[in-house]
């Protein structure tokens, strides 16, 4: 086998965070390795669908750039991503307001703010 072919079954997420946020359940006593390994697939999974979404809505909107607003709409719109929908809407307010908070503006992706021309 080529040594650069990737398994498809390989995990991305790290697994002991995973457990981490299991345990954060105070339901949840023990996870055995199998049971943390099905979750953390599942919650890649359903991630990719929920990026699949969010990026069909931006090109809908004739737009590359992903933004917050695209996130809400899928989860406002399709029935997999309902339940987050208030969830999303509080965490874009608290965005919105913690950038009014910062001065606004528009930023060059690196958590600084660009420098306009005067």
């Amino acid at each position: 086998k080529n040594n650069k072919t990737k398994d498809p079954n390989a995990l991305i997420f790290p697994v002991a965070r995973i457990r981490k946020i299991c345990r954060l359940d105070p339901d949840v006593k023990n996870l055995s390795k199998e049971a943390v390994l099905l979750v953390t697939k599942c919650a890649e999974l359903f991630t990719a669908r929920l990026a699949t979404e969010t990026n069909s809505m931006a090109q809908m909107q004739k737009r590359r750039k992903l933004i917050p607003r695209d996130v809400h709409d899928v989860t406002s719109m399709k029935e997999p991503f309902l339940f987050l929908k208030d969830d999303i809407g509080d965490l874009i307010i608290q965005q919105q307001n913690e950038e009014k908070r910062n001065g606004g503006g528009s930023h060059n992706g690196k958590g600084k703010k660009k420098v306009s021309d005067k």
